[in-house]
């Protein structure tokens, strides 16, 4: 497997977990930890111009709003349009 192919798989994966906390932190409903955990997600996405990860995860931070308040509806499905976006690519 060549470099560049294994640093993909490996960023994907670091997204990946970091949506798995972000779930883990909604179903807690620990809004701020998941809003943290969707900027990450956004961070790693913009590092490796991977645009449609960051697009979605952009959606989902939009969604979670501010430190403090609730999510906007419609915030499930934007964290499974992230989810979607996740899949590696082939």
């Amino acid at each position: 497997m060549n470099r560049l192919r294994t640093a993909v798989i490996l960023n994907f994966a670091k997204m990946s977990r970091e949506a798995i906390a972000m779930n883990e932190a909604l179903l807690g409903r620990d809004f701020d930890e998941a809003r943290f955990r969707a900027h990450l997600i956004r961070v790693m996405a913009a590092e490796s111009e991977c645009t449609e990860v960051w697009r979605a995860a952009r959606d989902v931070s939009e969604l979670l709003g501010g430190v403090g308040s609730l999510p906007e509806p419609g915030y499930g499905q934007a964290i499974l349009r992230l989810a979607d976006r996740l899949r590696m690519p082939s």
